[in-house]
């Protein structure tokens, strides 16, 4: 019973991201519009390439020798979907900006360097340095998502002043909100390797409540993407009106 309810918040984010991430990938397909492509691959490569292989091979579902070369690539789609995240908030929220484009380069080049370090998943560390590499590859995936989030939840608290002067309509405000609830979800379930390294032990094997944690982080954001992309009315015109003054 625990162990389905570990994996149940994680699976709803899979799917949610799949289909979220399929559905922008169409809308980019008539519109070629860059934020579309950028969320959508983001959600298609961190789940079909990155979090199911890993998952697969850490199950014991891919024989050797596979299984290290899928690891090696699922990382890869991991860290690239930070990237593109990254790239979303700062051509979405800060375009214009060269902090902001400074900051994406700074990511790309650690998430990068960490995975030179140790192209694997933190839970197969063995060595000081291979933790060292995981810690910092999480905390850096972890602040991608987490200012995606600060910059939603930052233009939502805008837009609602907008929305009370009649210059927005509600449900723009609304889906700044549930983008920023969305990315804290992960930006929380990245962590995890943080909390358990420095709060709770050295073994790499996650314990069952860090488990649960990530599960319920999962729930959180799977039920941010649907509301957010997958209202019968959202479409172009939508992400046309949510687009940041300025």
């Amino acid at each position: 019973m625990i162990a389905l309810l570990a994996n149940l918040g994680l699976v709803a984010f899979l799917v949610v991201s799949l289909i979220v991430g399929l559905r922008l990938l169409a809308l980019w397909h008539r519109t070629r519009g860059l934020p579309e492509l950028l969320v959508g691959a983001a959600f298609v490569v961190g789940g079909v390439v990155g979090f199911v292989p890993e998952h697969l091979v850490l199950k014991g579902l891919v024989p050797p020798p596979w299984d290290g070369v899928v690891l090696i690539v699922a990382n890869v789609a991991t860290r690239t979907t930070a990237v593109l995240c990254a790239v979303f908030t700062w051509q979405v929220f800060r375009r214009g900006e060269r902090w902001a484009g400074g900051l994406v380069v700074v990511l790309a080049a650690l998430l990068a360097l960490g995975f030179a370090t140790h192209p694997g998943p933190w839970v197969t560390v063995e060595t000081p340095l291979e933790w060292a590499s995981a810690i910092a590859t999480a905390f850096v995936r972890s602040f991608a998502f987490a200012w995606a989030a600060w910059e939603a939840l930052r233009e939502a608290r805008m837009a609602r002043r907008r929305v009370g002067l009649g210059l927005l309509p509600p449900q723009v405000a609304r889906r700044f909100l549930l983008w920023g609830v969305a990315m804290a979800g992960p930006a929380g379930m990245s962590a995890i390797p943080l909390l358990n390294r420095w709060l709770l032990m050295p073994d790499p094997g996650p314990p069952v409540v860090w488990m649960l944690g990530q599960s319920l982080l999962g729930l959180i954001a799977a039920g941010g993407m649907a509301a957010a992309f997958l209202a019968p009315t959202f479409g172009r015109a939508d992400l046309a009106a949510s687009k940041p003054a300025g």
